[in-house]
């Protein structure tokens, strides 16, 4: 049998003119997912996102995630990975502040 590499890449140009590395995996009944974005511009930085999910076991999204799973981090300052994402980036960055703003609506409206 031919070995199957865990996931596949691909890159796409957003309207800003950035390259953004994709990977597509395959879930649990071997199945090919959509592409997820990983928000990396180089490769190497995509290299070391995908190493990092491999570790954690995070590579294949969970099918059946309830939304409190998924805002359970969200507006977090140290735990949001969308913060952190922005964060990282020079332009755009967010406050703590504003953090926990979002996250009073989030809690208060949801």
């Amino acid at each position: 049998m031919r070995y199957k590499e865990p996931y596949s890449y691909y890159k796409r140009k957003t309207k800003s003119g950035k390259t953004v590395f994709y990977y597509r995996t395959y879930d649990e009944e071997d199945r090919r997912t959509s592409g997820i974005s990983t928000g990396c511009t180089t490769f190497a930085s995509f290299r070391h996102y995908m190493a990092e999910l491999i570790r954690k076991g995070e590579l294949i999204p969970k099918k059946d995630m309830r939304f409190a799973d998924f805002t359970e981090n969200f507006w977090i300052f140290d735990k949001c990975k969308y913060v952190q994402m922005k964060n990282n980036r020079k332009e755009n960055s967010i406050s703590k502040e504003h953090c926990n703003t979002e996250r009073g609506y989030l809690k208060n409206h949801i």
